[in-house]
């Protein structure tokens, strides 16, 4: 009798890593803490981020401290935390919107990212008074 051993393997054995919510709001100045997750907790993945204005007013370089990153899932990990800090700009403001978008994984890491949950569309909140302050002239 002669028997065999077959292994099968899988490029993307944890499944795909994502975000877990699609919409978020943060306030100006503030932290906004975004999760990332997967479904096994097998190798490391490094996932590159960036962010993608939406609104005309918002600005990388004076509304976010960071516009792109990386944010690693440590051997042994189910999720990580990216964290996005949004700027002072002393400028009054309505919202702004950007998108926070996964766009790779590290070659040679084997993992994917999930398509249908690889960005999140951040709302910074409106501030300083953007309609202006009114008062009666004495």
């Amino acid at each position: 009798s002669i028997s065999s051993l077959v292994t099968v393997t899988s490029s993307s054995g944890n499944g795909p890593i994502g975000f877990d919510v699609s919409t978020a709001t943060v306030a100006e100045p503030g932290d906004l803490s975004l999760r990332l997750s997967r479904e096994g907790a097998n190798g490391k993945a490094t996932v590159t981020w960036t962010i993608r204005a939406v609104s005309p007013s918002f600005s990388n370089a004076t509304d976010v401290a960071s516009s792109s990153g990386t944010v690693v899932l440590n051997d042994g990990s189910l999720n990580a935390d990216l964290t996005i800090r949004t700027l002072a700009d002393n400028v009054p403001e309505l919202n702004e919107e950007f998108d926070v978008v996964l766009t790779s994984i590290a070659e040679g890491e084997p993992q994917r990212i999930d398509s249908a949950r690889n960005s999140v569309r951040v709302t910074i909140s409106s501030n300083g008074n953007p309609g202006g302050i009114f008062q009666f002239a004495s």
